[in-house]
């Protein structure tokens, strides 16, 4: 017969694609329930109750488990978690996003500025384009980028009367 500890040792096997850690680390394994036919029931809870990644959890979960000697066959029971267990998950999941940052390409002493306001036609585009002229004259390498979904105006304000396409390409 298969043992609640070997169980465990399984589960930290079963990584959260998202998260990037273990489903017992996670806090997301709650235990199982060993028949004396060696049916296996895990129980898991999900951060939310519609989880896309519910599926590949229940296989992954099957697939661990299911390999132990002593299972028969093994069933994975899944609830959402509560407020308090979510609030831990995601205070765990900033720490690691902390200790193990992703690379980027991006030099750590690049600042990013952004600029808005949930009202229209308050000056945001001039504001952005005088910061940007301002940090340039001063010696500074400045990238600016305009995300106003409903209409830019940096290309008009910059001058800019060609389109811009990929280094070295003749679309502009």
């Amino acid at each position: 017969m298969v043992s609640p500890e070997a169980i465990e040792n399984a589960m930290r096997g079963v990584i959260d694609p998202v998260l990037g850690d273990d489903l017992v680390d996670l806090g997301m394994y709650q235990g199982a329930d060993i028949a004396e036919d060696g049916t296996v029931t895990v129980s898991i809870a999900l951060t939310t109750a519609g989880c896309p990644l519910r599926a590949q959890l229940t296989r992954d979960v099957e697939d661990r488990v299911g390999s132990l000697p002593g299972v028969s066959r093994i069933r994975v029971q899944t609830s959402e978690m509560s407020p308090g267990q979510k609030k831990e998950l995601m205070a765990r999941a900033r720490l690691r996003a902390q200790e193990n940052p992703p690379a980027t390409e991006i030099p750590g002493r690049t600042r990013v500025l952004a600029i808005s306001s949930g009202k229209g036609g308050v000056g945001k585009s001039s504001v952005t384009v005088n910061l940007a002229a301002g940090l340039a004259n001063r010696g500074f390498t400045v990238g600016l980028l305009d995300a106003d979904i409903a209409g830019f105006s940096v290309p008009r304000m910059l001058g800019a009367i060609r389109r811009a396409g990929a280094p070295g390409s003749s679309r502009w």
